[in-house]
């Protein structure tokens, strides 16, 4: 039994005349007949009675009409939602993301993701930089939201999305807390927290490259993984640090802000989506179309300016 021969049954229940409905299914009429016979001959039973002028159905043929429509509607609903998976308009889409995303784009990118695409289950996962680059690899995400630079990942692709400049993270009270902006050169002997090199590589080696430029050897006292942590040690008065400047979104009074150049120049750092090169699934190119758009509308007010906030 074919779905095919249960096409040909239901048309033939709905015409009830062989020659009518050989013409709706355009093919002939002993094709026709010949399936009919078959798909009787599988089930074991008459499904129709013939008549001069067309058939109906046997008692049996009314039951197994009413199957025959549920088999076909399940049958059609799979390979719809099929095609929409294959388009990406249906599924799961796992999206890893740094914590600082939470701040800015996450709030901004999810609702309208969902609005566009609402078939899909979209599952969020807070993790490092490194631990998003892994999953990525492993299959166990589909996408990714990082921080750029990232070195060193020829089997991911980076989608540039945002840019945004690093900022002086210091306690309240501090004798930095009243400076418009702060020099690198001026964080010699400033006691600093930084980033763990295991859990956000790239992020500390911009970091360490900084540094390098204007020949600091900085004083670490802390590393930590994540910018809540950072935030965290910050306010204690352990330390200042460098930090994203998206922060500024938070609204927080913990800690007090101060833009920072190095060599006159503010220290920059970018949002992107990492996708797999070599399995890339449409539902997240779709994501990354929908991020770039997003990022992109003029009424997406970014506070990721150097003088922002």
């Amino acid at each position: 039994m074919e779905l095919r021969q249960l096409r040909q049954f239901l048309c033939l229940v709905e015409t009830k005349n062989f020659h009518r409905a050989a013409e709706k299914l355009n093919i002939a009429q002993p094709p026709l007949s010949v399936s009919i016979r078959k798909l009787e001959l599988d089930l074991g039973v008459r499904l129709f009675e013939r008549h001069s002028r067309g058939v109906s159905l046997t008692p049996e043929g009314e039951l197994a009409a009413e199957q025959a429509r549920e088999i076909v509607r399940m049958a059609d609903e799979l390979l719809h939602c099929a095609k929409e998976t294959v388009t990406g308009v249906r599924g799961r889409l796992n999206v890893g993301f740094v914590a600082s995303a939470t701040y800015d784009l996450i709030p901004a990118l999810v609702p309208v993701f969902r609005e566009r695409f609402p078939a899909v289950e979209l599952r969020l996962k807070e993790a490092t930089s490194v631990d998003i680059v892994s999953g990525l690899l492993q299959g166990e995400l589909d996408v990714g939201l990082v921080r750029t630079p990232i070195f060193g990942t020829s089997r991911i692709r980076i989608v540039p999305v945002a840019s945004e400049t690093m900022v002086l993270a210091v306690p309240r009270g501090h004798r930095f807390e009243s400076r418009a902006d702060v020099r690198l050169e001026d964080l010699g002997e400033e006691p600093l927290i930084m980033w763990n090199r295991e859990a956000e590589p790239w992020f500390q080696t911009l970091i360490d490259l900084s540094f390098a430029k204007v020949d600091i050897a900085p004083t670490v006292v802390e590393e930590a993984s994540h910018v809540h942590t950072v935030l965290a040690l910050v306010e204690c008065g352990v330390g200042g640090a460098l930090v994203p400047s998206v922060l500024r979104r938070s609204g927080t009074g913990r800690v007090r802000l101060v833009d920072i150049t190095c060599q006159g120049e503010p220290i920059s750092i970018g949002f992107a989506i990492a996708v797999r090169l070599d399995h890339p699934r449409r539902v997240a190119t779709n994501f990354t179309k929908v991020a770039t758009d997003v990022v992109s509308d003029p009424s997406w007010h970014s506070l990721l300016s150097p003088h922002s906030g």
